[in-house]
């Protein structure tokens, strides 16, 4: 059977259950602005590994955005449609990361360009059986035509790449990833556990949002998983040490 938004009843459930269990799933990481700070969690690319990445987000209370490559699914080293809708299941959110994930959707013409924003949303839909709102840049590249598209296919929201450290959110087309877990260069003489925890201590004193963000396929590559765990790990614990964790929306608001 195709994919088609009349094959949209999941599990025999009503398009109103799903669309109310998604909206839960969505207040799990809310994305608001007004909050006083806020971090959340996505993971790029849609490796099998994700499925690994949940479990640890899991044991520390933590959901995340799972941003995914339409034509990977299935494939060695990707998760299959079915793990797809189970990660949303288990209380994560499934975005769009493009059809192919193309180096940079900037130098690509209208029609590509549209076929990678719209027809990845499209088929994601036709899974889940319902609309998402979340899209991911491949490599973070964009301009406001790119950004454009994103808006008009009907994405609420977007993220890039973004610079490491405290942000605040202006467009939210264009939301950053703060705290790559990677060994990236900016974090200078800093390991990523300190450049990590060092963030979460100060957005919690000055304000702001952070994101922690990844690949599974780094985490694996790089032998990262204990340094993952490390920093959900001391997230969860200074966000509880005398404060109130909004479970349901994740974020890190103090409660006086």
């Amino acid at each position: 059977m195709g994919l088609t938004k009349s094959n949209w009843k999941v599990d025999g459930k009503t398009k109103e259950q799903i669309e109310k269990e998604r909206q839960e799933a969505v207040d799990r990481q809310n994305p608001l602005m007004d909050k006083k700070y806020t971090i959340e969690y996505s993971f790029d690319d849609g490796g099998v590994l994700d499925l690994k990445v949940a479990d640890i987000l899991e044991k520390y209370g933590l959901f995340a955005t799972f941003y995914i490559i339409v034509d990977k699914i299935g494939k060695e080293g990707f998760l299959t449609w079915e793990q797809v809708r189970e990660l949303e299941k288990r209380g994560h959110i499934i975005g769009s990361h493009t059809v192919t994930h193309p180096s940079d959707l900037k130098v690509l013409y209208d029609e590509p360009l549209h076929y990678e924003i719209q027809n990845s949303k499209d088929m994601i839909e036709a899974v889940l059986g319902h609309s998402i709102s979340k899209f991911c840049y491949p490599r973070g590249r964009y301009d406001d035509r790119v950004k454009a598209f994103v808006a008009k296919v009907g994405y609420v929201e977007a993220r890039v790449t973004g610079k490491p450290g405290i942000s605040v959110i202006k467009d939210k087309l264009a939301i950053p990833g703060t705290i790559h877990i990677f060994d990236r260069y900016e974090y200078g003489q800093q390991t990523v556990v300190e450049f990590a925890k060092s963030t979460i201590d100060r957005v919690k004193k000055e304000g702001g949002y952070i994101n922690v963000w990844g690949h599974s396929t780094e985490l694996e590559r790089d032998h990262l998983w204990g340094v993952l765990e490390e920093v959900l790990d001391y997230a969860s614990k200074a966000i509880n040490n005398g404060k109130t964790l909004c479970i349901k929306c994740h974020d890190l608001k103090e409660k006086k």
